[in-house]
């Protein structure tokens, strides 16, 4: 659910594809400073086992397999791109 997040434009958050290890898949989100002034950043993760077989390939293959909607845009892909909405 969180993966999906990193191929949206949101200007409140931001998700990330940070890497794997040969178990585990990580992924940044964060999001705009608190009024205390604190940013709120989680990394999370998933053992790579559990997750459909062709993105569990692509993980231990090395691929990236997740483009923000930025790289999208400036790839001439920003019309499968879906932003959420703000």
């Amino acid at each position: 659910m969180q993966a999906k997040q990193v191929e949206r434009a949101n200007t409140m958050y931001w998700d990330h594809y940070v890497g794997s290890t040969h178990s585990r898949a990580y992924l940044e989100h964060g999001g705009l400073p608190t009024f205390g002034g604190c940013d709120r950043t989680t990394i999370y993760w998933t053992e790579i086992d559990g997750l459909p077989p062709e993105l569990a390939e692509r993980l231990r293959a090395g691929e990236r397999p997740w483009k923000t909607y930025t790289e999208r845009a400036s790839e001439g892909e920003e019309d499968q791109a879906t932003p959420t909405d703000q």
